[in-house]
């Protein structure tokens, strides 16, 4: 764990036998960072989590403070775990991105550090799973086609519209048909173009979105699970917490406790 004092702070470095991932935690300031050919600017209390793959150049400038996060894990490693997947040259597959969105790999870097932080020495056996653990979602997250790329279902319409128009309606019941409409296709077309380019069905990708989105809100402590879980279009608290675990793999209550290193 690394941590920029108040000011203006900046860094470039590569690495050319290990990925990166950074994760700002506590965090009060203003983030530019450039990634390979990737761009992007943010309020580092929204914790964005960037990955740097190998041989990347990674430049970081940053005004303000915080605590971050820093995870390297061998190229080597994560290729081999992929064969051992039957999938080779995952590399080839490893993006630069300054703000991956995968809040279940973020929650799993917060508990590496805990385990290395932890003063129960046997607590730190438990490191090597959540290295496995890390390196799994990566090869998951970079093996799933991504949806903000440009594809088309028709003449002149772009997947980008579906994805806008499921962001501005999340906290409503959306349906497939409801989308498939926004577009101009029937429900069967739709469906199928759409796992095609996403590689997640409709409902898939709306509800990984609520999830998403809860992740966001439990940061926020003046805000009760009640009001989160309607915020993101789950019927209820329950529901919320059902959907949840299934996916990040703790409760909501627990994911917002653990977000208090």
């Amino acid at each position: 764990m690394c941590r920029f004092s108040s000011g203006s702070h900046e860094t470039e470095g590569v690495h050319s036998d290990a990925h990166m991932l950074a994760l700002p935690v506590r965090s009060d300031g203003f983030l530019e960072l450039e990634i390979g050919s990737e761009r992007a600017a943010f309020e580092t209390n929204d914790c964005p989590l960037s990955f740097s793959p190998v041989n990347a150049v990674s430049h970081f400038s940053f005004t303000g403070w915080t605590d971050n996060i820093v995870v390297t894990i061998d190229a080597g490693y994560v290729s081999k775990l992929a064969e051992s997947w039957g999938s080779r040259n995952i590399s080839e597959k490893l993006e630069p991105s300054a703000n991956l969105n995968a809040p279940r790999l973020s929650y799993i870097i917060r508990q590496i550090y805990r385990d290395f932080t932890a003063e129960d020495a046997s607590s730190r056996l438990s490191s090597e799973a959540f290295t496995i653990q890390m390196a799994v979602e990566l090869f998951r997250y970079f093996s799933t086609p991504t949806f903000g790329k440009e594809k088309v279902y028709g003449k002149n319409i772009s997947i980008r519209q579906v994805k806008e128009y499921i962001e501005d309606n999340l906290e409503a019941d959306i349906s497939v048909s409801d989308l498939a409409a926004h577009v101009g296709l029937d429900i069967f077309t739709f469906s199928r173009l759409f796992k095609e380019q996403t590689g997640l069905s409709p409902r898939q990708y709306i509800i990984k979105r609520r999830v998403d989105r809860a992740c966001v809100l439990l940061a926020d402590e003046n805000l009760s699970l009640a009001e989160i879980a309607y915020s993101c279009g789950f019927s209820s608290q329950s529901h919320m917490t059902t959907t949840f675990a299934h996916h990040i793999g703790v409760t909501p209550g627990r994911y917002r406790r653990d977000l208090k290193i």
